[in-house]
């Protein structure tokens, strides 16, 4: 993937003021495309310093973790700059992807006799393209989102979901309510 064409299209699928996300997308694709030895000789200066930007501006102002090892494809929309968003380096992601705030995608670990992690057998998420993920989503484990899915406000998918569905979480309820009165006794 050529990181000056990803980032093109990354930057076409913003709305009009997302300067924030500007400056997280640009820092996040030039990081991978600096990493790739084709770049030549000047990748050594520029990349130590392309990196320290990105932590400062990504990791510490966005409280965000967008790791150049990501395989995501062009198209990627972080509104909001991706504040809080946290990926895995080794997920993949597909073409035009939307990710909200706080939206968390990573692995479940498997641990052996010890309780210790293997980190050979990380299972993790495959996004597939046009997908949509609302602001507090998490999404673990070895799941596939289809195609065009759309993965709503606070849902957490531990499961496969299909081209063209909506995941919602459990719609909000009342737990405790103040008992009701006749009013001030007094």
């Amino acid at each position: 993937m050529e990181w000056r064409s990803a980032l093109r299209e990354d930057l076409a699928r913003l709305a009009p003021g997302e300067y924030l996300s500007v400056v997280t997308l640009t820092l996040f694709r030039l990081s991978q495309g600096l990493s790739d030895p084709r770049f030549g000789p000047l990748r050594h200066v520029l990349l130590p310093l392309v990196l320290l930007v990105k932590f400062v501006w990504i990791e510490l102002l966005m409280s965000a973790q967008l790791p150049r090892a990501a395989r995501i494809g062009p198209g990627l929309r972080l509104p909001h700059g991706g504040r809080g968003v946290c990926i895995h380096p080794f997920t993949r992601m597909g073409r035009n992807v939307t990710v909200f705030e706080w939206v968390s995608i990573g692995a479940i670990e498997q641990l052996d006799d010890r309780g210790r992690a293997l980190p050979a057998d990380l299972v993790l998420p495959v996004i597939g393209d046009d997908v949509y993920i609302g602001t507090g989503a998490s999404i673990f484990g070895p799941v596939h989102i289809g195609d065009r899915a759309r993965i709503g406000i606070g849902a957490v998918v531990f499961r496969d979901v299909p081209p063209g569905a909506t995941v919602l979480p459990a719609p909000a309820r009342v737990v405790l309510r103040e008992p009701a009165g006749d009013g001030d006794a007094g």
